[in-house]
C-alpha cells in the first residue's frame, strides 16, 4: 500500500518512455548540422551546444510531451484501477476514476458523473491555458 503510488509513477512513465523517446529522437536528429558547426568554429564545449541549440531546438516537443504527460496523467483510470484489482484507498484515487464510478457503482448518477467529468475538462483547459501562457518564455519557434 505504501508504495502504490511510487509503483504507479514508474508504470506510467515506462508506458509512455518509448514514445517519448521516438519523439525526441527524432526531433534531435532534425536540427540542424550547420548550428552545430558554427558553434564549433565559435568554440563550444559540448555543454554550451546542449543548451544554447539542442534544448531550445527541441523546446516545441518538449512541451508538447509536458502537456500530453499532465492531460494523460489526470485522465489515467486503467493502469490504476487494473493495478489496484478495483480496490481503491486514498492513495489510488484518481478523478476519472469517481466519474466511472458514479456511472453504475454508486447509483447510476449520471448528472453528477457529468458535472464531474466537465470540471475535470474545464481543469485541464486552465492547466493548458496557463502551460501555453507560461511557453512563451522557454518554446522556442524556428
Amino acid at each position: 500500500r505504501r508504495h502504490f503510488m511510487g509503483s504507479m509513477i514508474v508504470m506510467s512513465v515506462w508506458c509512455s518512455f518509448g514514445v517519448s523517446l521516438l519523439l525526441l529522437f527524432a526531433t534531435i536528429k532534425n536540427v540542424p548540422k550547420s548550428l552545430y558547426e558554427a558553434a564549433d568554429i565559435d568554440g563550444a564545449t559540448p555543454l554550451r551546444k546542449l543548451i544554447h541549440i539542442t534544448v531550445p531546438a527541441v523546446s516545441p516537443i518538449l512541451f508538447y510531451l509536458l502537456i500530453t504527460g499532465i492531460i494523460g496523467s489526470f485522465q489515467e483510470f486503467t493502469l490504476f484501477n487494473v493495478m489496484s484489482g478495483g480496490n481503491v484507498t486514498e492513495t489510488n484515487i484518481m478523478p476519472v476514476w469517481w466519474i466511472y464510478n458514479f456511472t453504475g457503482k454508486y447509483g447510476y448518477r449520471y448528472g453528477y458523473a457529468s458535472a464531474l467529468g466537465v470540471v475535470l475538462g474545464a481543469v485541464l483547459v486552465l492547466l493548458s491555458v496557463l502551460q501555453f501562457k507560461l511557453s512563451r518564455k522557454w518554446v522556442f519557434y524556428s
